[in-house]
C-alpha cells in the first residue's frame, strides 16, 4: 500500500507491504492528521497485488487532507469604527475545502453580543474581497459583526469587531449673532445634547472659518473688513456627519459713523428765547440714535444731555433749546452725539454760542 501527492502521481511513499494474506479487513492505520510531512491537499491511495502466477492488479481511491480550519478576517469596516450608510464589509475567507461562510450582526460589544441576524451567506471563497453589501441598519448604537466560516470536514473559524451605527446626523442649532467693536462679529448658538455630539463648524458666506472643531456655543470672528456677512452653524458628531445649517445671520460691518452735522446756530452765533437747533446725524441702515448735550463755556466739565432720539435725521430740527434764563453773555457749547449698531457713541460735532 502507498500514497502520491494528486490524481496521478509520479512519486510513491510506501506504506506497508506484505507477501501473505492480511489477517483483517483494516490494512493500515494512516496518520495523516497534524502531520508536518503531510501536507494538506489531494492525494491518491494505492493498493497493488501480484500473485504467484504473476497477476498483478491495483486500487486507487483519491482523498483530500485538510488540517487546517478556515482562514477568515474582516478588514471594513476596523475594529470601532462608525457606520452611517450602506457599506461593503470587505475581508478574507479561504479554505480548498470550504463549505460556506456566514456574516452576522449582534447588538451590544462583541464581548456579550447573542442576537445574531445574517447578512449574508455565500459557499465561494473571498480573499480581500467583498464579502457583503450591508444596507438594511437597525437603530443607532453599538453592534458587533460576526464572520464566520466552515469546512466541509467540519472545521470552523471565526472573526468578529465592533463597529458603531449612526446614521442620524445632529439637531440642527440655531443661531444668532451681533457686530462688536466696529468691526468684531460675535455668534451664539443652541447646545446640542446628543450623546455622540463632539463640536461645531462655523460658515462664513459658505465657507467653514475654523480650524478645529468648537466646543463652546459661541465665537468671535474679528478683524473684519467692512461688508456684509452671512453666518450658519453645523453641529457634528462622532460619526463626522454635520447637522443641517442652522439659519442664517446676516450682519454688516460699518466702520464708517453716522453723517452728523450743527448747521444751525453757526459757530459764534448770538441767540436767545427758544433755538432751532438743526443739522443731520443720519445713516442709511444701522442708525441707533443721537444725543445732543450742552455746557458751559468753549470746554465744558459737564454736559446736560437735552434731546435722545433713535429716529436718523437726514436733515431737520434736532431739537429746540430753551435759553430763557440763562445769563446774557454767558458762552455755552452744544456737543451732537449719534452712533448706529455698529459703532460706539462719538462726538462728531460741536458749536459755541452766546446767549444775549
Amino acid at each position: 500500500m502507498r500514497y502520491g501527492t494528486g490524481e496521478n502521481p509520479v512519486q510513491w511513499t510506501e506504506l506497508i507491504a506484505g507477501d501473505t494474506l492480511p489477517a483483517e479487513s483494516q490494512l493500515f492505520s494512516w496518520q495523516a492528521g497534524n502531520n508536518p510531512d503531510i501536507p494538506d491537499g489531494l492525494y491518491t491511495i494505492s493498493l497493488y497485488t501480484k500473485d504467484r502466477a504473476g497477476l498483478e492488479d491495483e486500487a486507487r481511491v483519491k482523498v483530500t487532507i485538510d488540517n487546517t480550519p478556515p482562514e477568515v478576517s474582516i478588514s471594513s469596516p476596523l475594529e470601532g469604527d462608525y457606520v452611517t450608510e450602506a457599506v461593503d464589509v470587505t475581508g478574507t475567507v479561504l479554505d480548498q475545502s470550504l463549505e460556506s461562510y456566514t456574516l452576522y450582526i449582534s447588538e451590544g460589544d462583541c464581548s456579550s453580543a447573542f442576537k445574531w441576524v445574517v447578512i449574508n451567506t455565500s459557499y465561494s471563497s473571498v480573499q480581500d474581497g467583498v464579502l457583503a453589501t450591508w444596507q438594511a441598519f437597525p437603530p443607532d448604537g453599538d453592534y458587533c459583526l460576526k464572520l464566520t466560516a466552515v469546512d466541509k470536514l467540519g472545521a470552523e473559524a471565526e472573526a468578529m469587531v465592533n463597529v458603531k451605527v449612526d446614521t442620524h446626523p445632529p439637531v440642527t442649532p440655531f443661531i444668532s449673532g451681533e457686530v462688536e467693536n466696529i468691526t468684531d462679529v460675535s455668534l451664539n448658538w443652541t447646545i446640542n445634547t446628543e450623546p455622540d455630539f463632539v463640536g461645531y463648524n462655523i460658515y462664513r458666506d459658505g465657507q467653514k472659518i475654523n480650524g478645529y472643531l468648537i466646543t463652546g456655543s459661541s465665537y468671535l470672528d474679528s478683524g473684519l473688513d467692512k461688508g456684509d456677512y452671512t453666518y450658519t452653524v453645523k453641529a457634528v458628531d462622532n460619526a463626522g456627519p454635520e447637522s443641517e445649517p442652522s439659519n442664517e445671520v446676516k450682519l454688516t460691518v460699518d466702520m464708517r459713523g453716522p453723517d452728523a452735522r450743527i448747521s444751525l446756530p453757526q459757530d459764534g452765533s448770538k441767540v436767545s428765547d427758544v433755538v432751532d437747533i438743526k443739522g443731520s446725524a443720519y445713516s442709511p441702515d444701522d442708525f441707533k440714535e443721537y444725543r445732543l448735550y450742552v455746557g458751559t463755556g468753549s470746554e465744558p466739565s459737564s454736559w446736560e444731555l437735552i434731546r435722545t432720539s433713535p429716529l436718523p435725521l437726514p436733515y431737520g430740527t434736532l431739537t429746540q433749546w430753551d435759553t430763557i434764563g440763562l445769563l446774557d453773555d454767558e458762552a455755552y457749547s452744544v456737543k451732537l452725539d449719534p452712533s448706529s449698531t455698529n459703532l460706539p457713541h462719538k462726538t462728531v460735532k460741536k458749536g459755541l454760542f452766546y446767549i444775549f
